[in-house]
C-alpha cells in the first residue's frame, strides 16, 4: 500500500498544509511491520528515462516501512531526481515493529533536501539495523541543506 505512487513518470506532490500532530490513522491500515510496503510516495524507474518529482510543503505520516521512496527497479541505472523541500516525515519512534526510514534514493537516483523537518524514527527490534532519516543507496549527486533530524536513530546514511 502506497499513498501516492509515481511509475514511469516525473511529476508533483503537495499534500495539505503541515500540521504536526495530526494523526490520519484508518484502522484498516494499522501499524503492523510491512517491510517491503507501505510507503507515502514512491516514485519509481525502469527504462533509464530522465524524470524528477517534486515533494513540497507536506505532510507524510502513519506510513509502514518508508516516508518517500525514489528509485530504479531492478540494475539499470535510473535517470530519477527526487526534491524535497519544506516537509515532514514524521515516523511511529522507538518500535521494534518496523524499522522505519524518512526519505529513501537508491540505484543512482539524484536527491536534493532542502529545509525539511525528519522525525521519529528509531529501531529496537532483535536484528542489528537503524532507521534513517535520510537513506541513499548507490543513490547519484545528492545534498542535503537546511534540514533537522529529530528522535533520528541515524540521521543520513549512503553508500
Amino acid at each position: 500500500f502506497h499513498w501516492f505512487g509515481f511509475w514511469h513518470c516525473g511529476g508533483w506532490q503537495r499534500t495539505a498544509p503541515r500540521h504536526p500532530g495530526v494523526n490520519h490513522r484508518h484502522e484498516e491500515h494499522p501499524f503492523d511491520g510491512a517491510q517491503g510496503t507501505g510507503y507515502g510516495v514512491v516514485q519509481v524507474n525502469a527504462d533509464n528515462a530522465t524524470r524528477k518529482l517534486r515533494v513540497f510543503n507536506s505532510l507524510i505520516h502513519d506510513y509502514q516501512k518508508g516516508g518517500i521512496l525514489a528509485g530504479n527497479v531492478g540494475t539499470v541505472p535510473t535517470g530519477l531526481t527526487l526534491q524535497v523541500d519544506d516537509t515532514d516525515v514524521i515516523g511511529q519512534g522507538q518500535t521494534t515493529v518496523n524499522g522505519q526510514n524518512g526519505i529513501v534514493t537508491q540505484n543512482g537516483t539524484k536527491l536534493s533536501a532542502t529545509g525539511n523537518w525528519i522525525s521519529d524514527l528509531g529501531w529496537n527490534g532483535p536484528v542489528a539495523n537503524t532507521a534513517v532519516g535520510v537513506l541513499m543507496l548507490d543513490a547519484g549527486n545528492s545534498s542535503v541543506t537546511d534540514s533537522t533530524f529529530q528522535n533520528v536513530q541515524t540521521g543520513i546514511y549512503g553508500y
